[in-house]
């Protein structure tokens, strides 16, 4: 004899179908999961395999089991896939996606940053600019999905500040007054030297050098540092100047 039992959303068909079955007798199983969200997983009991459709040989009586369980899809990747940042700073992003993903991945991550493969979070400090292309991943039971991550890490940009301003300066007549200015940024960065509020021709160094001077070079100088994301304004030196004995 044979006892058919199902465990699960599911059919099985019996080929030959008999109401009795001799010794020796051969019939083949067939599992078919309902739907589209089951699956057949295997046969157990007195006959234990995961082929389907399967052939069994009556030799004595059997009880078979047909095994089925939902269907597990394999995830899908729903998180964003461009993604920008710039060099030295803090990144973070989360590998998301569909059907309960229980691990992840990620390949051609820039130097400084890494995926943690139990929770998805891509996270560090990225050390080269550059155009990264990253396959992210999120795996299941029933495979895994995976996804193109366009990372652009940038150069990061910094207006002109002014780390040390001119100094004061008061000398005799004819002597040589050399102004100087200290400022960070990114480059490049220009310089303009300015007398009482007004720019001086050709003085565009970190350095303002003013030969044999008089009186009229007595006056209030200060610099102006520019470069492409803004731009700053020393402090005022005064240059005071007093005849030579």
């Amino acid at each position: 004899a044979l006892t058919v039992r199902i465990n699960g959303e599911g059919d099985v068909s019996v080929s030959p179908p008999k109401a009795y079955y001799a010794v020796g007798d051969s019939v083949t199983l067939n599992g078919t999961p309902r739907g589209t969200t089951n699956q057949f997983i295997s046969w157990s009991g007195d006959f234990v395999s995961t082929t389907n459709p399967a052939i069994l040989t009556l030799n004595t009586s059997k009880v078979v089991t047909a095994n089925f369980s939902a269907l597990v899809l394999p995830p899908v990747i729903t998180s964003s896939l461009t993604e920008t940042e710039l060099v030295g700073t803090v990144f973070s992003y989360q590998i998301a996606a569909s059907n309960n993903p229980t691990s992840y991945g990620a390949s051609g991550l820039p130097l400084g940053l890494s995926v943690n493969s139990t929770n998805g979070l891509l996270s560090g400090t990225p050390q080269s600019a550059g155009s990264y292309v990253v396959t992210i991943s999120a795996s299941n039971a029933g495979g895994t999905g995976s996804a193109t991550l366009a990372l652009s890490i940038g150069t990061p940009v910094y207006p002109p500040t002014i780390v040390q301003s001119p100094s004061d300066q008061t000398v005799s007549s004819g002597a040589t007054v050399t102004f100087s200015v200290v400022a960070t940024g990114t480059s490049p960065l220009a310089f303009q030297w300015r007398k009482g509020g007004f720019g001086l021709p050709g003085a565009t160094d970190a350095t303002l050098v003013l030969a044999n001077v008089s009186s009229s070079d007595a006056a209030a100088y200060d610099v102006v540092v520019t470069n492409s994301y803004g731009s700053a304004t020393s402090a005022v030196a005064q240059l005071t100047i007093y005849d030579a004995p």
